[in-house]
């Protein structure tokens, strides 16, 4: 047996096998949206060591916009349909008005909570808060995090 100290030797010495290289399945994970949109900004690259939670991209995605303007147009159609139902109400009892005009506001009042209540139902599988819809906060961004 020969023992030599490790160093570099010429290129007669190389040895060729065949192999792959594959990523570590405990250390990948792939991101991506649910839905369609432009990405704004990325701020982790190829290699970065990222920690849970942390942004690694925005997306303009404007569904979310769209989404958060039905439910607060929802919301303000409800809540005046429920104050003209009250009114009509109050009107009825003084026979001030006639059933048919309460009848009318009451359909009114069904049809916008209904409405509102499906403005919610899209925010919910937007995975959008309904009090993140709010005039001055409606907005089309959505973050992207990694799942580990």
């Amino acid at each position: 047996m020969k023992v030599e100290p490790a160093g570099s030797i010429g290129p007669a010495q190389t040895l060729r096998v065949p192999g792959t290289l594959d990523y570590n399945l405990d250390h990948y994970a792939e991101i991506g949206t649910l839905l369609e949109g432009r990405v704004a900004s990325v701020s982790a690259r190829l290699g970065d060591r990222v920690k849970k939670g942390q942004v690694l991209a925005t997306v303009v995605v404007p569904s979310v916009a769209n989404a958060q303007a039905d439910f607060l147009t929802a919301r303000a159609s409800a809540t005046a349909s429920r104050k003209n139902l009250q009114r009509e109400q109050e009107l009825l009892s003084k026979e001030l008005t006639t059933a048919r005009e309460a009848e009318v506001a009451q359909s009114e009042s069904a049809k916008g909570e209904a409405d509102l209540a499906a403005a919610e139902a899209r925010l919910r599988a937007l995975q959008v808060g309904c009090r993140a819809a709010t005039p001055s906060r409606a907005r089309q961004v959505c973050c992207c995090s990694p799942p580990l």
